[in-house]
């Protein structure tokens, strides 16, 4: 029976939510932080735990080595090195896109392997795993959060979002920002020029979550946006961006280190969806409308 009972695995199923770029990144006072633009689009996983040399094939790393170290390392954090894991992963999220798809796949990966621990998952806990493996989105937290991406040293929670919608669009190709933020980077120093304007923006995302007011809130993700062409440029944005907010749009907010940008909405209808993305579309051949999604706080589904 102790054997049966030793080949029967724990398991563990999690989602994670994508984001539509951020709402505000970038450096204020030395100190790089972001705020994530997260949106209903989710990455799933199953872990399963298996006592230490039970099961055969333990956790593949080729397909999805950012989680799988994680995974790793979150059963040594947390509870020794006891088990064998296995990891499965689905997820139409567009890869390379700063679409937070690596975030996605390593938070409902660490949020899995909490459950199969029967260990509730814990936002804190899982970022300081996952800033280990690579630098994170704030997704995994419930609300949106202002949080050091890089290191993880800080979170400060702002709230849930307005009601909003963000058509995303793509401008095509993929970008690796790995360190974006290294003593090394070239975006370093344009980054630390533009402290003043990311802290005026930050202050206008955290106003529109107080009061509630989707316009002010997209007034800091657009002026973020927009002072970060001169760092990393998406032709056409600022057209894309006015011929938008002529059919009801709020503002814009980008990928900071991807190709993707969002339109924000008030919310609307499939039908006026479907007719606002075909009028931008065919206005702007060469950027590729990916969908709309709710923007919502954040946060892992279980």
């Amino acid at each position: 029976m102790n054997s049966l009972r030793l080949d029967m695995p724990k398991t563990g199923i999690a989602w994670a939510p994508a984001a539509c770029g951020e709402l505000v990144e970038g450096i204020i006072d030395h100190q790089a932080f972001l705020v994530s633009c997260p949106i209903d689009l989710y990455s799933k996983a199953k872990v399963c735990l298996y006592a230490k040399d039970m099961y055969p094939h333990p956790i593949d790393c080729g397909r999805w080595p950012k989680a799988s170290h994680a995974v790793s390392a979150a059963l040594e954090a947390w509870q020794g090195d006891m088990w064998d894991a296995t990891l499965e992963i689905e997820s139409c999220i567009p890869l390379g896109k700063g679409m937070a798809s690596s975030t996605a796949d390593i938070g409902a990966a660490l949020a899995a392997t909490a459950l199969a621990l029967g260990l509730v998952p814990n936002p804190v806990e899982m970022t300081e795993v996952a800033v280990k493996v690579e630098p994170t989105d704030s997704t995994l937290f419930p609300e949106l959060t202002v949080f050091d991406h890089v290191r993880g040293s800080f979170h400060k929670h702002i709230g849930k979002p307005p009601p909003l919608m963000v058509m995303v669009f793509d401008w095509g190709g993929q970008i690796a920002s790995d360190n974006w933020y290294g003593e090394d980077s070239k975006m370093l120093p344009l980054l630390q020029q533009q402290g003043s304007l990311a802290a005026r923006a930050l202050h206008l995302v955290q106003q529109g979550v107080a009061l509630g007011d989707g316009k002010v809130l997209a007034a800091g993700a657009t002026l973020s946006a927009f002072s970060h062409q001169d760092i990393l440029h998406k032709p056409g944005l600022e057209s894309l961006a006015q011929c938008a907010c002529g059919e009801g749009a709020l503002g814009v907010t980008v990928a900071h280190s991807g190709t993707v940008a969002g339109l924000m909405f008030p919310p609307m209808e499939a039908g006026q969806i479907a007719r606002i993305a075909g009028t931008l579309s065919n206005a702007f051949p060469d950027i590729q409308y990916l969908g709309t999604y709710h923007l919502i706080g954040g946060g892992i589904r279980w």
